[in-house]
């Protein structure tokens, strides 16, 4: 069993996403420059999740399994026309 959590490190850019588990060990660093909270597949096999490019000034909306791989861009938008500002 498996515990998922944010972590944002102290003077870093964005959270990263760990999975933890309940019986100890070390955490697993799945995706790292989060920069929204996660969302969960109804199925558990997916996320969804902001990324924010500053160089580019571009918003993107990703997917990833569960364990942080494959990842793609699902939307990408530029900055004066944020993600954010779409989903509200």
């Amino acid at each position: 069993m498996t515990i998922r959590t944010y972590v944002t490190p102290k003077g870093g850019a964005g959270t990263v996403f760990y999975r933890i588990s309940v019986l100890g060990g070390e955490p697993t660093k799945l995706i790292a420059g989060v920069d929204s909270p996660i969302a969960l597949s109804p199925d558990g096999k997916r996320l969804a999740y902001v990324l924010n490019d500053e160089g580019r000034g571009e918003s993107r909306l990703m997917t990833a399994n569960i364990d942080g791989t494959s990842q793609r861009a699902f939307v990408t938008r530029t900055f004066s026309d944020m993600i954010f500002d779409l989903l509200c």
